[in-house]
């Protein structure tokens, strides 16, 4: 049947005038170079709102769910995650589901239309205070820049026995503790994600630390996480 079809279609198109087939032509080559070319993933930043600051949500759950599936991501220490293009579906809305601390059964969640793909869904904000999800379409780069290390060049950096005091006090403004040092547990100040990608962001921003895997993953009292910071402090932009 195929052997049949292809002959009576190249008949047809070799009857058509020249600017339809020229213009064909030219429009099958912008879709194979889009196809071949465009990006197969969008990128998306979480933003935790902290008081009057923003910072990278790491470690945090995310599910998109569409009408037949559910996607399951987590984000990275800079509170990056990558969603498929397959669901920039404009005629679809998609439900956005986040738990921003694994350790708590807390969930918040958004609706979006998939025509926002590409101009709405880069900038993903949750409030902690007004336990908010929504999307900012600002580009997370405008906004944020200066929590990346390599975005931070211009502030001078402290000194690495600044590390440790600097570590206290970050926790105690993002919890609202006191009398907190080394041997404070993590899981006693209800630490969770929000509060430890406070505390990096203060790292990164002080002394050009990012440690988020190891602290995330590895530190159960405040004293560990300077003590990891301190290990990395001589792979920092600092030196």
């Amino acid at each position: 049947m195929a052997v049949k079809v292809f002959p009576f279609l190249q008949e047809k198109f070799d009857r058509m005038p020249q600017w339809v087939q020229v213009t064909t032509y030219l429009l099958l080559l912008v879709l194979f170079l889009y196809l071949a070319l465009s990006p197969r993933f969008i990128d998306v930043r979480l933003i935790a709102e902290v008081g009057d600051r923003e910072i990278p949500l790491g470690g945090a759950e995310i599910e998109v769910e569409t009408s037949d599936r559910v996607f399951y991501m987590a984000t990275n220490g800079e509170g990056r995650l990558s969603v498929p293009l397959t669901l920039a579906n404009p005629l679809q809305s998609y439900t956005f589901m986040l738990r921003p601390d694994v350790k708590q059964a807390q969930r918040v969640e958004v609706e979006a239309r998939g025509h926002m793909a590409f101009t709405g869904w880069n900038r993903l904000v949750y409030s902690r205070d007004r336990k908010a999800l929504e999307f900012a379409g600002v580009p997370a780069s405008d906004r944020i820049a200066g929590l990346i290390p390599s975005a931070r060049a211009d502030s001078p950096c402290r000194p690495e026995a600044e590390i440790p005091e600097a570590v206290y006090t970050a926790l105690a403004d993002v919890t609202g503790a006191g009398d907190i040092d080394e041997s404070t547990p993590l899981d006693e100040l209800g630490a969770g994600n929000v509060e430890l990608s406070y505390v990096h962001s203060e790292l990164v921003e002080g002394f050009g630390v990012d440690a988020w895997d190891e602290i995330y993953r590895n530190a159960e009292t405040a004293g560990e996480i300077a003590a990891i910071a301190r290990r990395h402090y001589a792979e920092g932009e600092c030196q």
